[in-house]
């Protein structure tokens, strides 16, 4: 069975990966886009969302576990 999902949403789940897996430059690139999205639409209710997501994990110390991956993947 293949999900269809629209370009929009697969914005906003790469969007929530990147914050996810902390990596927030990438997350900046991606928020302007759910930005052009909204302004598009004329609906701000998946960026008030992406706004939320963002602070979550922004406010989320890191594991170790993490910092140990990061570290790994710049070499």
């Amino acid at each position: 069975m293949t999900i269809h999902r629209t370009l929009h949403e697969d914005v906003f789940a790469v969007f929530a990966r990147a914050c996810q897996e902390r990596e927030f430059e990438l997350a900046e690139h991606l928020l302007h886009a759910i930005e052009t999205i909204a302004r598009q639409k004329q609906d701000s209710g998946e960026l008030d969302r992406a706004y939320l997501l963002l602070t979550h994990f922004t406010n989320r110390p890191h594991s170790a576990h993490s910092a140990r991956t990061r570290s790994f993947s710049k070499h």
